[in-house]
């Protein structure tokens, strides 16, 4: 393994993927930095401190410490970190890496790309990883592998659950049922990060790249539920940790999650609670709290 300053990344390719003979980690301290978009190479992108943006496939998001984005190779991926500082790890993966030769296709080795939760037990390798020096010792290469092993192999069983997700569509075609699959679950993290905005069908079919219909019935295929359902059912899950705030009344609560009608809120909340937010809050303890 190889540790870079992420300020000596390279200007990689646009229109072809880097080849690395080993593992390879670019990372470092910074503020106003910018990689521009580039074919990337398969990996993951943490961030060991603070938070920062990025670009995948023309969308741009933010990642934090308690997630990471996994990326494959040829994808198009773009980093910005503004103000203040934070830093950012990407970890990419030895071009001839047996994880990477997996399955029917071995030069096809594709992951879906989505941003994924960080365990206590993925926080602890990342930051074992990192702390790592940059040497050529036989102990320090063995830990770095061994480490890079058990990365790998709780990423792999990310991706095994998103492989069995995909199954739920009913497309005769592996390659295509995937692709379907990895559209769709780029729609749902765009939700879970603007959920508290208005989101239109156009905007999400757009995103995912299909027909209204056709992203209908495929959103409904796999999450069991309209994408209109998935938004409501993420405001109110979003409600229900911020009406444990002693800090916000229910009125902030609403129009936090996206709602400007207070009994639109109080309905669906309701409906899917059985409780009004005033009664959830009681319930939770917090009827000390103004209304």
């Amino acid at each position: 393994m190889r540790s870079f300053a992420l300020t000596d990344h390279p200007a990689f390719s646009t229109t072809a993927s880097p080849y690395f003979p080993e593992h390879v980690i670019f990372t470092g301290k910074v503020s106003d930095f910018v990689i521009p978009e580039h074919r990337c190479h398969h990996g993951l992108i943490y961030s060991l401190g603070g938070t920062f943006s990025f670009t995948l496939h023309g969308l741009t998001r933010t990642l934090d410490e308690n997630k990471f984005l996994i990326v494959n190779g040829n994808s198009t991926f773009g980093l910005h970190v503004g103000s203040p500082v934070a830093q950012p790890m990407m970890l990419y993966f030895q071009s001839r890496t047996p994880a990477l030769s997996l399955g029917s296709d071995a030069a096809d080795w594709n992951l879906t790309e989505r941003i994924y939760p960080v365990t206590d037990v993925f926080k602890e390798r990342i930051h074992v990883l990192a702390s790592l020096p940059d040497s050529c010792s036989s102990f320090i290469t063995m830990k770095a592998d061994a480490v890079i092993r058990s990365i790998l192999f709780e990423i792999l069983s990310f991706n095994q659950y998103a492989s069995n997700e995909s199954m739920k569509l009913d497309v005769r075609k592996v390659s295509t049922r995937q692709e379907n699959y990895k559209r769709l679950a780029v729609v749902r993290e765009w939700i879970e990060d603007n959920f508290n905005r208005t989101l239109t069908l156009d905007e999400l079919a757009g995103i995912a790249a299909m027909n209204h219909q056709h992203f209908l019935r495929l959103f409904h295929k796999v999450f069991h539920k309209t994408p209109h359902q998935y938004i409501i059912d993420r405001r109110i899950t979003e409600a229900k940790q911020l009406l444990l705030d002693p800090g916000m009344v229910v009125a902030d609560v609403c129009l936090a999650i996206g709602w400007d009608s207070l009994s639109t809120f109080s309905q669906l909340f309701k409906q899917r609670t059985g409780q009004t937010p005033g009664e959830y809050r009681k319930a939770s303890g917090g009827d000390h709290i103004l209304e």
